[in-house]
């Protein structure tokens, strides 16, 4: 519909870079694109989270990734397509099964010895 459009500033903002992963971790505008958040960037971007991981922390996939998800659109999908991502590498995954505060997240993490926690 875009190309249709004639909306080439709209493509080029969607597809000519990648969505930036800051301090408050990724966050953007949902929509289709490298630039929005979607479940092609969480997916890709949980595989690169492994990939530092396994490069960088040893026993990381024995002692896993701890994962949850707010109220936030998205945020419970997003982490199945994170938990899915990872399983599928092998990791041991603690995905929690409910809307969670992101401390308790922090707590899991420490708690279960994670390598890392995914919100």
């Amino acid at each position: 519909a875009l190309v249709e459009a004639g909306a080439e500033t709209e493509l080029e903002e969607r597809l000519a870079q990648r969505l930036e992963f800051g301090t408050a971790g990724l966050r953007g505008l949902m929509g289709a694109g490298f630039s929005r958040m979607n479940s092609l960037t969480v997916v890709q971007t949980t595989q690169g989270l492994w990939k530092y991981l396994e490069a960088e922390c040893p026993g990381a996939e024995q002692r896993g990734v701890a994962i949850g998800h707010d109220a936030r659109h998205g945020s419970a999908r997003f982490a199945e397509l994170a938990a899915a991502a990872l399983a599928a590498k092998g990791v041991r995954v603690h995905l929690f099964n409910k809307l969670v505060p992101t401390p308790m997240l922090a707590y899991a993490v420490t708690h279960f010895g994670c390598a890392a926690g995914i919100m």
